[in-house]
Order: C-alpha cells, then structure tokens, then sequence
C-alpha cells in the first residue's frame, strides 16, 4: 500500500466561486503603434484589424483616450481581445468616442455571447455598459464605413473569482472546519484511513470513513473506482464540510469540484480486516460517523431494527446526533446484533421470533457441577452434558434411625436422564458444561415464548412407608415440577418451593429462611427451581447413581444453626422443645431424628 501511494501524483486544485474582483485600464496616451499585444495592468490584450489601404495609424489623444487611424489612414474594423481575465464576468464597461460624423458600431462578446451589441459611437466619449454571467475570451469590435478616427479612453471587467483553496490534513480537521467550508481533504497513508460501510445510492453512494484521528460520512460521491468496505482511502479530493440533517459530520461533493482523480481507492491486500471501535455508551458523542461496537445496550428506540427492551452487543454506524445505532457488519458471515441474556437482568422477549439470531448468555456455568439452565431458544449441540426431568417414582428419599433400627423416609424420587435431543425453548434442563465454556450460540431462533416447566404427577397409594405425621392424605401427592426462569426472580418462602442451595443439596425456601434470617430467596435468570406438593421431601436420582436429596444436610454459611430449633418434616419450626413434642419425625440442627 505505501509503494503503492509513493506513485501518487499529488495536485492542489485552485477554483473560482463567488468572490467579486474588478480589473479596470484607463488609455492616458499612446500605446499601440501597430496590431500586436500589449500588457495593460497585468493583462495581455490583443489588438488586431482592417484598414481601408495599407497603412495603419495610431495617435495619441488625453482627452478621449487612444487614438486609433484618422480621416486618411482609418480602421474599418477594430479588434481588441483578451484571455487574460479568468472567472464568471459579471459586467464590462466601455469608454469610447469616434470623431464627428461617423458611423461607428461598437459590439461586445465574452465567450461567443454578446454583452454590447451595435452600439452607436458619438464623438462625446461615452460608457457603454453590458452585463451578463459567462466566461472566455473578451472581445470588444468596433466597426465602421467612414474615414473618421476612433477613440478607446478606458476598459472596465467586473467578474467574480474563488481565493485557492486551503488544504486540511485528516478528517478531524476537515471536522474543525466551519460547515459549508469547501476545502482540499488530504488523507496521507500514513493516517491509515479506511470504508467501515458503504451505502448504494444510484449511481453514487454514501460512504463512511475511518482515519486515525477521526471518521465522517462522504455523501453523495460518484468515485472513480467503486467504493467498499475494508478499502484504503489515501490522497486528495476536494468537496464541503457540511452537517448532515441527522447531525452527522460528512463530506459533500461539489459540481465541477470533487473528483477521485487524485484519491487513492485501494483494496486490502496483507492487513488486518477493518473492525469496530470498541466504545462505552457514553462516548457515542465523540464517535459520529464511526463504525463502533458497543456491549450490553439496553435498547430504548436507539438501535435500528432492534425491539425495545432487549440488551445487545451490537456492531453500528453511530447514525445521529442522538446516538442512534444503525447496526451494520460487511465481515462474511458476521452478525452486528448478538442478543445478551444476562442472569442478573430481566430478559424482555421480541414481539415475534428472531430467526438465525446470535445470542450471549451472560452467567458463569462451571465445569464440576450441575447447573439448572433455562433458555429462551433452542440449543441443537450443547457443549456439554445435558439431563431432563425424566421421570418421577415414589420411594425412600431418606432414612432414620431410632433405638439401632432404621426407618425409610418416603416421599417423591424426580428422575433426571441423559438428554442428547434439541434443548427446547423455555424448558428447564440441568447442564454440565464441558472444557472452555462457549456461551454464544450462533442462528438459534430467539422465541417469544414464556420460561415454562416440567411436570410430574404423583397420585395416592398405599406404601409401606410411614403416613408422614398421619395426615389423613399423604403430603406426598401432586404434581413435581421443574420450573424454568429467563428473569431474576424472587421465590415465594414456603414449604412447597425448593431451591437449589448449592451443587448437592436442595431444601424449601421456608426451612431455610428459618435456619437464617439473611437468606436470600432469590434466584439469577435462565435458572429454575422446584415445586412439590405442600411439605413434600423430594430425593433427586441422577443417571449416573448420584443422588441430591432435599433437606438433608443443610448447611449455612458452613456451619449449623447456633441454636437448636426444631422443625417437623413439613419445615414448620416448633414452639416447644423437642421433649414436649408428640411422637414424629422432626429436625433437628439439620439431623432427622424420630420421636416415639
């Protein structure tokens, strides 16, 4: 690329537009003694003609001027030309005489139009005036059939010009410029400026543009060579600084001005693809134009496209003045939206279903144990090991012992199997991650559909276990369910919902509330938890013969309630000590122990 710009002819454009200059020349005597051309204030005029015989005559006269021929020696036609004169003529006045009784024509053109057309010369010298709106060569022509002598006192040309035009090095500077400024934009390659994104528009485009110290928006340009994202800009063009109406600073091609003739439009050969500036939300205003990626926006009508109340990591054109994101990625295969479910964040479902979305999930899933996971889409290859909610049986969930002999507890037993099928949206699963943890998942269909959970019914029979506290009805029937989350929640604190405590060990919000104060019955998003028939136990079996089994073992802060209180099976802490109680299974520091 730097070879490449070393051949690079360089040129500064100078131009003209609306800024009014007058050139004037007043005759005080005698300068042309023959055709032939003459510098008069700075500009070369050209005098040339016919005569009525051989001889040509030139005099001088200070009243009227110049004197060109006499009554012997007269001009038939009289020529005086210039090129020198550049710009858009606006006027052209004309201080001429002849003698008396003569029929002199004066005619005057710019460029092929006529300003003064046959105006008849007296002999008192006059100024004639012509205006118009042209450029080229000055003519004035003065004709005539009668041997009389013919008179050019003075030339005035008002015309219309543009100073140089400066030269700013990079788009910040370009940037410093008052709107409306046309100036020469020179981007060195040193300033390694880049296309982020081009827009088609017809036969021109709109593309934005990166340097090292800046980035705005070229609009409306007609380039030489098509424009695209990942190309190397380098060289000199000349356009105006202007504002977009959405606040955008932006290049602004100029008629007869803004050309690539000197810009540099080069294809990446060996570098780095162009990437996204990576910003925080609150420097969107310093980045205008750019190509930015920002993470965890919580979308309140500032991203194109996007539903209100979604968080993204996205890839965008900073669009407006308001900081409005225009998400746009021209890598292959890239995606400039990836949909963030955070844990810690309530999760906001799209009005209808995303297809092939690009979603991160924002929560840490560890390697050696078991997490609940919830996910509002569906996973076909998750990297890891996957169980469902298989099955529910009735049985032993634990045992006491009393006087050397020991007695089941019997309550529901939720079976979990190896899962290897699609992971449904809004179904609860229990998920071991395997190695490094890739919590992206690329075309997933993002659903509207709620969380939901997995039920399991368990009905009324006989057992061989005890009547848990001869309730006329056992606890244990009902429904056993695994209940999915996309959202924090807190949990109800009761005897019926069941939260998983840590990597073993489950237990009832109510129990656990009671054990300590501080408790926290909250849970993070894409969790879940457990509910089971009002003082249910619960024992959960695992494929591979681990068990965790509710109320067994608890545990706070490490250590066992400093104070022995005592609960029976159901959670509901006692008022009396354990010697006044009636005959049951009760609870005691977190042991179960049975009372005769």
């Amino acid at each position: 690329m730097k070879k490449l710009l070393s051949l690079l002819l360089i040129a500064t454009i100078t131009v003209a537009t609306a800024w009014a200059d007058t050139y004037t020349y007043t005759f005080t005597g005698k300068v042309y003694s023959s055709f032939g051309t003459q510098t008069l204030n700075d500009v070369s005029w050209t005098l040339s003609g016919t005569t009525n015989d051989s001889e040509t005559y030139f005099g001088s006269e200070k009243d009227k001027g110049h004197q060109f021929g006499s009554s012997s020696h007269y001009f038939t036609s009289l020529l005086l030309s210039t090129t020198g004169i550049s710009g858009n003529i606006q006027s052209i006045t004309i201080n001429a005489s002849t003698a008396s009784g003569s029929n002199a024509k004066l005619t005057v053109t710019v460029g092929g139009s006529s300003y003064i057309q046959d105006e008849t010369l007296t002999t008192t010298a006059t100024n004639y005036t012509g205006t118009g709106n042209s450029s080229g060569e000055i003519l004035i022509s003065i004709s005539q059939t009668t041997a009389k002598a013919l008179y050019i006192k003075s030339v005035a040309v008002t015309y219309t010009t543009a100073p140089p035009i400066s030269t700013v090095t990079g788009i910040a500077a370009f940037k410093e410029l008052e709107p409306g400024t046309i100036a020469q934009l020179y981007l060195p390659d040193s300033y390694y400026a880049r296309v982020t994104h081009v827009e088609t528009k017809g036969d021109a485009c709109d593309a934005y543009i990166r340097d090292k110290d800046g980035a705005l928006r070229m609009t409306g340009i007609s380039p030489n060579r098509n424009m695209a994202y990942n190309q190397h800009i380098a060289g000199y063009i000349t356009g105006k600084y202007t504002t977009g109406s959405d606040g955008l600073p932006q290049f602004e091609p100029v008629d007869n001005l803004t050309n690539t003739a000197y810009l540099v439009i080069a294809d990446r050969v060996n570098e780095s693809n162009t990437l996204p500036k990576p910003i925080d939300s609150e420097m969107i205003d310093y980045h205008l134009a750019d190509w930015v990626t920002i993470n965890e926006v919580k979308v309140n009508n500032n991203v194109t496209g996007v539903y209100n109340g979604a968080i993204v990591d996205v890839n965008a054109i900073v669009t407006d003045a308001n900081g409005t994101l225009h998400p746009v990625d021209d890598r292959e295969d890239a995606n400039p939206i990836t949909y963030v479910i955070d844990s810690q964040e309530n999760f906001v479902s799209p009005p209808s279903p995303i297809q092939n979305a690009q979603v991160r999930l924002k929560r840490t899933l560890t390697t050696q144990d078991w997490s609940l996971l919830t996910l509002p889409f569906d996973v076909t290859n998750f990297n890891g090991e996957v169980l469902e909610y298989k099955d529910l049986t009735f049985g032993e969930i634990g045992t006491y012992e009393f006087e050397g002999v020991e007695y089941p507890i019997e309550s529901g037993i939720m079976h979990f199997d190896y899962y290897d099928g699609t992971m449904h949206a809004g179904t609860p699963y229990m998920v071991k991650p395997s190695g490094a943890q890739n919590l992206t998942f690329k075309g997933v269909t993002l659903s509207n559909t709620n969380a939901g959970s997995v039920t399991k019914h368990l009905g009324a029979q006989n057992t061989a276990g005890i009547n848990l506290m001869d309730n006329e009805d056992p606890i244990y029937v009902g429904d056993y369910s695994l209940v999915g989350t996309y959202s924090p929640m807190t949990l109800p604190v009761d005897k019926k919902t069941i939260k998983l405590v840590d990597s073993s060990t489950w237990s009832w919000t109510e129990l656990l509330k009671e054990l300590d104060e501080s408790y926290d019955s909250n849970i993070a998003g894409t969790e879940a938890y457990i509910t089971v028939p009002d003082g249910a136990g619960i024992k959960i079996e695992l494929p591979d013969g681990g068990t965790i089994t509710s109320i067994n073992g608890i545990k706070v802060d490490g250590k066992a309630p400093q104070h022995a209180a005592v609960y029976n099976i159901m959670g509901v802490r006692m008022t009396l000590p354990l010697s006044q109680l009636p005959p049951g299974i009760y609870i005691v520091n977190g042991k179960k122990i049975v009372k005769f």
